[in-house]
């Protein structure tokens, strides 16, 4: 596909994806909910998702969602029986490799929102200091994060901190391919500033995404929702694959330019 003819491919689908979004703009207006209010994540996820997201899911989303479960887990099993030894190795030399620089948790955990809102404990290899919020508060990763440690700061390039979270997709958290998990503090914030922001929770976040392939960490919340929109309208297993194979791309042309 040539340039014009993927940019006139994603134009129609923002111009579908527009339709859906003024509906919810109105709906939102007629609870009274402004774009300054405080809010609650209970408001997002039970009143602004499930009243408004989960009536305009169109028959066609639903059922393009049914193969993500069947396609993860054969993605999974498939990939890790052909590289074996290679996965052994990261499993094995990562977590040694995290021990040994301060003698730190291996593992890291945070709450995130996953589809319709439930929260979830998202699982990735630790690669900022012990107590790295602790002066801060819950702020967004920027991409050279002085709380990076230095073997973080390599796994953070590789993205190879994300390999843990092959733990939520079989435990069925999360998908291979989707919109970035939120962590609800965050949610809250976007949501002020942007009001359709939960339609993204239409669907299970993922590890890969348009929004990652397309967007940078700081891609503002607005355009990486628009990502996720047009995704979640043409989700297939064609595209799941090509996203996944970009992903891996985008990663190698980052290391290239360093």
């Amino acid at each position: 596909m040539n340039m014009s003819t993927e940019a006139l491919a994603e134009t129609s689908v923002i111009s579908a994806t527009e339709t859906e979004m003024q509906q919810m703009s109105r709906t939102v207006a007629q609870r009274g909910l402004v774009a300054d209010q405080v809010i609650t994540v209970d408001q997002i996820t039970a009143q602004h998702y499930t009243e408004t997201d989960a009536r305009n899911n169109t028959e066609k989303s639903v059922a393009h969602a049914r193969y993500k479960r069947t396609f993860d887990i054969t993605f999974i099993l498939v990939t890790h029986m052909i590289f074996l030894p290679v996965w052994l190795s990261l499993w094995i030399l990562i977590p040694i490799a995290i021990w040994i620089t301060d003698r730190g948790k291996i593992f890291y955990t945070q709450e995130r929102l996953g589809q319709g809102g439930k929260p979830f404990k998202m699982i990735k290899f630790r690669t900022m200091v012990l107590n790295a919020e602790a002066q801060t508060g819950a702020i967004w990763a920027r991409e050279a994060d002085d709380r990076q440690t230095r073997v973080g700061k390599i796994l953070r390039i590789t993205r190879l901190d994300e390999i843990p979270q092959v733990i939520n997709i079989i435990k069925g958290d999360m998908s291979l391919v989707g919109p970035r998990p939120e962590r609800p503090e965050l949610a809250l914030k976007f949501q002020s500033e942007c009001d359709r922001f939960s339609s993204r929770l239409r669907v299970k976040p993922g590890i890969a995404g348009l929004a990652q392939v397309r967007g940078e960490y700081s891609t503002k919340p607005r355009n990486k929702l628009r990502y996720d929109n047009i995704y979640i309208q043409n989700m297939s297993t064609t595209l799941d694959i090509k996203l996944i194979f970009l992903s891996v791309w985008v990663v190698f042309k980052g290391l290239l330019k360093r």
